[in-house]
């Protein structure tokens, strides 16, 4: 049959059923699009009762027009050409969509983020092939070299640096720190200082201001001058709230000497009495390792039978057939733990209970496999996985860096307290050896900040409310402390928020409302709830940095090394709330 061709045609083909078919319309084009609502329905319904191969409009050429009804004959074979063809001189889609003219500065920035933002190498710019591809896209850019494209890195850093000292600059809060050491692959140390504010419209952020390299010595007291230097440079010396590190005996000495040199800028709340906030996390893995020390021997008796497996990979196979014929609900694959890190062992405890079918089968084939497991072995392996579980997900509850922690402290160190309670009470004597051996450390400043959460509150301990800001600030006489009793008074004796009926409960959002009815206490919470109570966020600077500086790029300089660290931004996700109900039970 003879086809006749109009190069206004729809490509899609024709209808089956009908001579009624669309022909395409310029957007530059004066002429009205004519469907109606009811010609659109009629059009839909025959498109949905087509045969499975009918065409679909994936040409881009269809972003540039619209359809209208015309009656014409067409197959598959014409397909999207002089559509494409007519775009190129049709002088009103040309003036609609002006193709920009190409700034060489701007490619060169663009780059420079994109090598700061994903970590890459400079020489990057030099590959010989992308310079083929860019080229191509465009082929009036100008190739530049790896010093060229790090003078834009820079420039770049620096806008960056100056944005973010403007807005430290208009806070009217106080910043908390996180501070932390690391020795890279290439032997050099490095520090790096993370601050943590709650801004001016009631978000709390957390900014890495330097990952700066740390010459030795190594010491309390080198550490300290380095981070007033550090402090002073982004004109914060004013602003310091607190300062969380972990336990080290090098960051003690720090605290006691930066306490000390901070309080001649301006005093300390309550004299730097909060000043210094142990890293809970670092706290909860002594704690937990305290009572791994005194691990029972079913769990050493899983170490040994997921390495026997793991080692060669003939057993690994023999494992896979057991998975597959004891047709449990495992996954995966076995994980082998390191006993210096307690939630690993407590993972690989996991995925054992796991796969414990296929354990037990791979011991009845395997004649040498001397870790098979009784079934009391069992119950206690399941027990101390169960004892383990909370201590986990408090973990990742305490390390997340952009939600408030600091009111989240006192609830779950109750966590642990029940949990060590249960422990001591437990019908195992392994449990009871564990709960024994963790002793816990509590926070002051971390207790208060639960009052400042709505949901729960205390009036057992307002008068240390009340004294903590007003005496850290200029509110230090009694009359002034006596003023603001009324209002201390006035929120806690107000009515709790239900916690089962704010699930999606956002403490800054309720500051930032009632801010207006409590001022004072306003201004506290904006201090207090920024605080970080673990040193997770400038540890997190770490993974960073072991991709930047890896053996393979080991020759960047030390102060090019912040440009790219300082520009990623992490962020964290908040984990489920954990169910106190649920805690394992004696």
């Amino acid at each position: 049959m003879e086809q006749l061709y109009d190069h206004e045609f729809d490509p899609d083909g024709p209808e089956p059923q009908s001579q009624e078919h669309e022909e395409i319309e310029t957007i530059g084009s004066t002429t009205p699009t004519t469907t109606t609502p009811s010609s659109e329905n009629q059009v839909s319904k025959r498109k949905r009762s087509d045969s499975p191969s009918k065409w679909k409009r994936r040409s881009p050429v269809w972003d540039h027009y619209n359809f209208k009804k015309v009656k014409y004959k067409a197959t598959s074979t014409y397909g999207t050409a002089n559509a494409k063809k007519h775009t190129l001189v049709c002088p009103d889609y040309l003036a609609s969509s002006p193709i920009p003219d190409f700034d060489q500065k701007v490619f060169c920035r663009m780059f420079a983020e994109a090598i700061m933002y994903h970590s890459y190498a400079l020489s990057i710019v030099e590959h010989v092939k992308l310079r083929e591809m860019l080229s191509y896209l465009q082929p009036k850019v100008r190739h530049v070299t790896r010093n060229t494209i790090l003078r834009y890195c820079l420039l770049e850093h620096e806008r960056l640096k100056s944005f973010l000292r403007e807005c430290l600059s208009e806070l009217n809060s106080r910043v908390c720190f996180t501070c932390d050491c690391w020795s890279a692959c290439t032997s050099r140390g490095f520090l790096t200082l993370t601050a943590h504010f709650v801004d001016n419209n009631w978000n709390l952020k957390s900014r890495i201001l330097n990952f700066r390299y740390f010459p030795p010595p190594h010491r309390g007291v080198d550490i300290s001058l380095f981070v007033v230097g550090l402090i002073k440079e982004w004109g914060l010396e004013t602003k310091v709230f607190s300062m969380t590190c972990d336990n080290a005996g090098a960051m003690d000495v720090m605290v006691r000497r930066l306490k000390s040199d901070l309080h001649s800028f301006r005093p300390l709340p309550l004299n730097g009495r909060f000043f210094h906030v142990r890293c809970c996390a670092h706290i909860l893995n002594l704690i937990v390792q305290s009572g791994m020390n005194v691990i029972d021997d079913s769990v050493l008796k899983v170490r040994g039978a997921v390495n026997y497996i793991a080692g060669f990979d003939s057993r690994l196979c023999v494992f896979d057939k057991c998975v597959a014929d004891s047709q449990c609900n495992f996954i995966g694959k076995l994980r082998i733990d390191c006993p210096t890190r307690w939630n690993s062992t407590y993972l690989m405890l996991k995925r054992v209970i796991e796969a414990k079918e296929a354990l037990i089968l791979f011991g009845t084939i395997d004649l040498s496999f001397d870790y098979v497991l009784t079934d009391e072995e069992w119950k206690i392996v399941e027990y101390v996985c169960n004892f383990l579980e909370p201590f986990d997900c408090i973990t990742k509850l305490f390390s997340g860096s952009d939600y408030p922690t600091a009111n989240l402290y006192f609830p779950y160190i109750l966590a642990i307290e029940k949990l060590l309670v249960l422990g001591h009470n437990h019908k195992v004597p392994s449990i009871q050896d564990m709960a024994s051996a963790m002793l816990s450390d509590y926070s002051i400043v971390l207790g208060i900040a639960i009052l400042l959460d709505p949901r729960y509150k205390n009036v057992m301990i307002r008068s240390a409310l009340g004294r903590l800001y007003i005496s850290g600030e200029d509110l230090e006489t009694s009359d002034s402390y006596g003023s603001a009793q009324p209002t201390i008074d006035a929120y806690l004796n107000s009515a709790l928020i239900p916690k089962d009926k704010h699930a999606d409960f956002d403490i800054l959002k309720y500051w930032s409302a009632n801010s207006p009815i409590f001022p004072v206490i306003a201004r506290m919470a904006k201090d207090i709830l920024a605080i970080p109570i673990t040193s997770v966020a400038s540890e997190s600077s770490f993974s960073m940095g072991g991709r930047v500086l890896t053996k393979y790029r080991s020759s960047l300089r030390t102060d090019n090394v912040e440009v790219e660290e300082c520009f990623e931004v992490t962020k964290e996700v908040m984990p489920d709330d954990i169910d106190f109900e649920s805690l394992p039970t004696p």
